[in-house]
């Protein structure tokens, strides 16, 4: 199961539509906003978290902090609008298991999603 978070309809669209198709992932959800995704988080058990880092009214980076004060392991990439030079490392400070930049080509987030199931299922 991956719950993808992202304030923007049409980029969570194409990556469930990436998982589904080109990963053939069929158990997925979705978040607009950090309360939505805190919610499914407690309700249920996901595999990976795929975490934009710009969300409306709050900073993705903010909720990775709160995910691990929480004890909240699951591996989490961040697929951000920012250069990997501005917040990469703090996230990997964090507990990120990825960082990858918007508008990368599909088979990019296609390949660490693979990289990110294989390492967590051998």
């Amino acid at each position: 199961r991956i719950l993808v978070v992202d304030d923007n309809q049409g980029i969570r669209t194409a990556i469930i539509r990436l998982l589904v198709c080109d990963l053939l992932v069929n158990s997925y959800e979705e978040a607009s906003d950090i309360v939505t995704a805190m919610d499914k988080i407690q309700q249920s058990t996901f595999d990976l978290i795929i975490l934009d880092l710009n969300l409306q009214g709050y900073s993705g980076l903010d909720f990775l902090r709160e995910l691990r004060q929480k004890n909240i392991a699951t591996p989490t990439l961040i697929v951000s609008m920012y250069p990997a030079s501005t917040y990469k490392q703090d996230c990997l400070d964090l507990g990120a298991a990825g960082y990858i930049e918007k508008h990368v080509a599909a088979d990019v987030l296609s390949a660490e999603v693979r990289r990110l199931a294989e390492s967590a299922y051998p």
